[in-house]
């Protein structure tokens, strides 16, 4: 990791990078262009971060735009209001993006830091320092998410393949209620029922037959619910129809969105998750056997789990 250090001298910015000088490349630009390059354009340079071309700024990320002085929250895609054409954006890697919204302007002083004698070049100083430390922090969250995918777990594995059949979560007596039929307009069944018993927020497969010697397995599987709940299914047989609910033999979990940090990373072996939520780079898994599972990012002990839960 870098350590920069960035001071304002009359009004030029110099960048020292692990002892190596990058104010040359600024001052340069200073002697052919009108307006001198922003604080966070230059930190980006010395940073050998690249300016990602308008037409390959995705969709979605980590989008983290600097206007101010102050440390901006992450946003899920560049804001309309930022033509990319005029915006700098930069790469942080693994889908985070510095955003340059200043406009080359320097901050400006409000008016509590004007009547506290707070100077440009302070106000200045400490946007050089935000953007470091925002970049420190970037680059120390991937370093955990590359830690954290490398590591293995035999521990976490063999915990997860022997909870299903843990008698935790199905040790109640679960049973269908409140069962309705109609005949839809084009002839078809519609069935309705509710699930009673059981325990709550624990997942059951739901399948229907036309036929009870049928074995199980040959059943129709129509969906996952939940105790205290209804569903209704459409185009049902019009005839005969058998339903009932069944321990899952195993659910799935899903990541997707941004994943600079690993919170995307489902642990491999994950098949007994009953609910999952995620926070701003962790995510947490409530499993079958009472259990919960984090994993992401872990800076301040977020996705590690007390051992009492």
């Amino acid at each position: 990791m870098k350590t920069m250090r960035v001071v304002s001298v009359a009004g030029t910015v110099l960048v020292w990078a692990a002892g190596i000088f990058f104010g040359s490349t600024f001052i340069l630009r200073a002697q052919t262009q009108t307006q001198p390059d922003s604080v966070v354009q230059v930190i980006a340079d010395a940073q050998g971060l690249p300016l990602v071309p308008p037409d390959q700024i995705p969709i979605s990320g980590t989008f983290w735009v600097v206007s101010g002085a102050q440390l901006p929250a992450p946003l899920p895609f560049l804001p309309y209001e930022y033509d990319p054409t005029t915006t700098p954006v930069f790469s942080l890697g693994a889908g985070q993006f510095l955003v340059d919204a200043t406009g080359g302007a320097l901050p400006q002083l409000t008016a509590r830091q004007a009547q506290r004698g707070t100077s440009s070049s302070t106000l200045l100083q400490a946007q050089a320092t935000m953007v470091l430390d925002l970049i420190a922090q970037v680059e120390e969250m991937q370093a955990e998410a590359a830690a954290l995918a490398a590591e293995s777990s035999p521990r976490m594995m063999s915990m997860m393949a022997s909870s299903l059949a843990s008698s935790y979560a199905y040790g109640n007596p679960v049973y269908l209620d409140h069962v309705t039929a109609s005949i839809a307009g084009d002839g078809s069944m519609i069935a309705s029922f509710g699930i009673g018993g059981g325990t709550n927020f624990v997942p059951y497969d739901i399948f229907m037959t036309t036929n009870l010697l049928n074995p199980v397995s040959s059943w129709t599987w129509l969906g996952i619910g939940y105790t205290s709940n209804n569903y209704t299914f459409y185009d049902q047989p019009a005839d005969l129809g058998f339903y009932i609910l069944a321990k899952p033999s195993k659910t799935m979990a899903v990541g997707f969105g941004s994943d600079a940090v690993g919170q995307c990373d489902v642990p491999y072996g994950l098949t007994n998750a009953l609910q999952v939520a995620g926070g701003t780079g962790h995510s947490l898994a409530l499993l079958n056997n009472g259990m919960v599972i984090a994993w992401g990012w872990n800076k301040y002990g977020q996705a590690t789990v007390p051992t009492k839960i």
